[in-house]
């Protein structure tokens, strides 16, 4: 129960404000007109009502409106704005969803390639193409705001002591995340898997400083290059066999599209990008 010392001092918080202060209470302003509902008979003029200065609002006490920024202004999902994907985890000030990655520039031949898997399904299944093309390196993680720059730091390092390699592309192979509400249609790494696993377990002991999960002791190394909201995974896979010749038609006339240098490794933290060089 709050003291009777308590109430008299926010009492005096809220009427000890200036009148000249220009703090208003939260929220959509609400108008001050009324109708008037009749005219003084005796001089036929309509009926006084108070000014602006009478009927300014006093602003709440500082005490109050940490309690509403306390309660409302908390961010809001929305999945239309990517693609429906569902966070794994809820939103809180001062944690980072964090991942260390690859990222992969589409060649033509691989543009034309993800076409056609789109194409490949019926439109109920709603299967999208993944405009941001990577390798994972590390599961997405819940990162503290304080341990940003320590991570970075890390990955710079991991960055540092590695030369430049090559990966290449040749399988396709249907995903699911861990909660089993979204489907994806990868590409696996056929050539460069050892090194990337080496990857994997520096950045794993980097996240092991701070109690992060580390990345799949089954690591099957892919780009995403679609996916569709839901568990679909019987779907996609039925058209496997005909999607790989696909790609086998397709790496047979570009070979060369269907390899690539990794020459930095990136982290990625909120809206933070973080790119480090590997050495020549």
């Amino acid at each position: 129960m709050t003291s009777s010392g308590g109430a008299l001092n926010l009492l005096t918080t809220y009427g000890s404000s200036s009148d000249d202060s220009e703090e208003e209470i939260p929220g959509p302003r609400v108008s001050v007109k009324r109708t008037i509902g009749g005219l003084d008979t005796t001089e036929n003029k309509p009926k006084k009502f108070a000014t602006d200065n009478q009927n300014k609002r006093l602003p709440l006490p500082s005490v109050f409106l940490q309690c509403l920024n306390d309660r409302t202004d908390q961010p809001i999902d929305f999945p239309h704005q990517h693609n429906e994907r569902i966070r794994s985890f809820p939103h809180e000030r001062g944690n980072w969803a964090s991942y260390v990655f690859i990222a992969v520039e589409p060649t033509l031949s691989l543009q034309s390639f993800i076409d056609v898997v789109c194409a490949t399904f019926d439109e109920s299944i709603n299967l999208k193409r993944n405009n941001d093309l990577h390798v994972s390196l590390s599961k997405t993680v819940v990162v503290k705001h304080h341990w940003i720059d320590s991570i970075s730091l890390s990955v710079q390092s991991i960055a540092h002591s590695l030369a430049r390699f090559s990966i290449c592309f040749g399988d396709v192979k249907v995903y699911t995340n861990e909660e089993k509400t979204r489907t994806f249609i990868g590409i696996v790494i056929t050539a460069g898997h050892e090194t990337l696993l080496k990857i994997t377990r520096m950045v794993d002991n980097v996240f092991a400083d701070f109690k992060l999960p580390s990345f799949y002791e089954d690591a099957s190394f892919h780009i995403s290059i679609a996916s569709c909201v839901g568990n679909h995974v019987d779907v996609l896979n039925s058209e496997i066999s005909r999607l790989q010749s696909s790609l086998n038609m397709f790496i047979h006339s570009q070979p060369l599209e269907w390899s690539m240098s990794v020459e930095k490794i990136h982290f990625r933290t909120g809206n933070k990008y973080f790119n480090f060089n590997l050495v020549l």
